[in-house]
């Protein structure tokens, strides 16, 4: 969804990319990341609405109804990334959305 912090609004073209982003992901079973980085920074005006440049709630909710496996970053460029208090809104976005993220990743 990281398309989203620089494309201003939620309409077909923004739809079909994440349709076909979710379904590469699920094709090729490579989950998708669920950035809390743009989090730590707080919400903006991009476009006509107020909200965090990454992660995009209607991108993720597109992903939950699909399916596709889904893991969670941080995105920290410092050991303080990780202590952040805004990281908890993260968490709170994840509860809210009802999605499920994988704790391992098989690499064999």
């Amino acid at each position: 969804d990281l398309y989203m912090s620089s494309y201003e609004k939620w309409d077909e073209v923004a739809r079909t990319s994440a349709r076909r982003i979710i379904r590469a992901a699920k094709d090729l079973d490579i989950p998708l990341e669920f950035n809390f980085g743009s989090v730590r920074k707080g919400k903006q005006i991009i476009g006509n609405e107020y909200r965090f440049s990454y992660p995009y709630k209607k991108f993720w909710e597109l992903a939950k109804k699909s399916g596709v496996k889904i893991i969670l970053g941080i995105d920290a460029h410092a050991p303080s990334d990780f202590s952040n208090s805004n990281n908890d809104l993260g968490f709170k976005m994840v509860k809210e959305l009802g999605l499920e993220f994988i704790q391992n990743i098989d690499l064999d």
